[in-house]
């Protein structure tokens, strides 16, 4: 599934607990691969063939990662019974749309 899947299937299953749990490690599965991905391939494409507006672009969007990547070690300490992992993974979903916005 992908990333937003994978949080509406998180969503919908809110009375499930195995769910939950398994659709939010897909989320976060997911969510980790694409941030990986951009790091390795187009940040550094950017600063090769962008120039300095490539280099603007990828030290942004790097700040953005490091902050979608604490949310997701955050949740990684949590179990998703745990009353503020909701908000959690709200915040580290809302960070990606506004990643993925930017």
């Amino acid at each position: 599934a992908h990333v937003k899947q994978a949080y509406e299937n998180y969503i919908s299953s809110e009375n499930n607990l195995e769910e939950q749990n398994r659709w939010a490690n897909e989320f976060r599965w997911e969510l980790a691969r694409i941030i990986v991905a951009e790091e390795l391939v187009v940040y550094p494409a950017f600063e090769k063939h962008l120039g300095d507006e490539g280099r603007r672009i990828a030290h942004e969007d790097r700040a953005e990662h490091h902050k979608i990547k604490e949310l997701l070690k955050k949740l990684e300490t949590k179990s998703v019974s745990d009353p503020d992992y909701r908000a959690t993974f709200d915040t580290a979903k809302d960070f990606l749309m506004y990643h993925i916005a930017g």
